[in-house]
């Protein structure tokens, strides 16, 4: 079976509309952000670069053209397709490089917003090559042209057959293990975090007497997509003298265990008055797990807050 592609400047404007509108409705309107992929990406890297370069060279006149300008003579080749493509590819990650630099630098918009920004710019240099296009013959404008012929299953050998039978397991095995990959990179997270008496994330205690109560708020935040049981454990962790660097602790006691739940995007804060009988340094552990039973792989992450008491 013979294969052949044909572009035009009517089809390379129509590509243009559909990656470049569906790349602003679907950052806008869609949280899927593999869907928005599929339109984003080859805009970032490949059409507005394309269309910068179709702009600039329409035609497939394969002379070298010469432009005057005062004295200064300049020689420019119009590219083959390998040299498009290569500049399409280089010249749309400049226009994203350029892009992302402006909203970075000037603060213009969050970073999310960028396949829509390079949509727009896609969108504008498709329709000037459109427009350009429009004033050369067909026989003119250039276009890619690819040819290929497909093996037929009739005509493969033994060797030939067992080779192609590799290659449509391999890549069967392949897509579900992406699919097992991306399942698991779409797994939510839990956060845990500590604030001061007043709920600020600043100012904490570092110093304090034996036997003076101050508090701390801990806080957790469900973000794993789906309700989750929390078992949420305070340890006071004594290591004696203050020393900066210290080696193990003396004693280590678990003062509060609490168990509860949260719906996803839920957060939970609870106030835990502290006191310290010991001179020396403390180390104060908050720990959060899936649940029951406490172990290892259920450990969720933790918190700490080194506190030295004074006689």
């Amino acid at each position: 079976m013979e294969v052949r592609l044909s572009t035009n400047p009517a089809m390379e404007f129509t590509l243009c509309i559909i990656f470049s509108l569906s790349t602003i409705v679907l950052t806008y309107t869609l949280d899927d952000h593999y869907i928005v992929a599929i339109f984003s990406y080859p805009v970032l890297f490949f059409f507005s670069g394309f269309a910068f370069v179709s702009f600039f060279y329409p035609t497939k006149d394969p002379n070298v053209e010469s432009a005057s300008f005062s004295d200064v003579v300049e020689n420019r080749r119009i590219p083959i397709a390998s040299e498009r493509l290569i500049l399409a590819v280089f010249t749309s990650l400049a226009i994203s490089t350029m892009a992302q630099f402006y909203l970075i630098t000037f603060e213009i918009l969050p970073g999310e917003y960028l396949p829509a920004i390079v949509a727009l710019a896609y969108l504008l240099f498709g329709s000037m090559s459109y427009i350009r296009s429009l004033q050369f013959s067909e026989e003119q404008i250039f276009s890619f042209r690819i040819e290929f012929d497909t093996p037929s299953f009739v005509s493969l050998d033994r060797t030939s057959m067992i080779q192609f039978s590799v290659i449509i397991v391999a890549l069967l095995f392949s897509i579900s293990s992406f699919q097992y990959l991306v399942k698991d990179q779409e797994n939510g997270y839990s956060q845990i975090f500590i604030l001061n008496s007043e709920g600020n994330a600043n100012d904490y205690v570092t110093q304090i007497s034996t036997d003076e109560v101050f508090s701390v708020i801990t806080g957790v935040s469900n973000f794993e997509g789906e309700s989750q049981e929390y078992r949420l454990q305070f340890s006071k962790i004594y290591y004696g003298s203050s020393s900066p660097f210290p080696s193990s602790p003396i004693s280590i006691e678990l003062d509060s265990d609490k168990v509860f739940s949260l719906d996803n995007e839920g957060q939970y804060q609870a106030e835990f008055p502290i006191t310290l009988q010991e001179a020396g340094l403390w180390k104060l552990e908050f720990t959060i797990n899936s649940g029951v039973p406490v172990d290892d792989q259920s450990n969720l992450g933790s918190v700490h807050l080194w506190v030295s008491a004074a006689p």
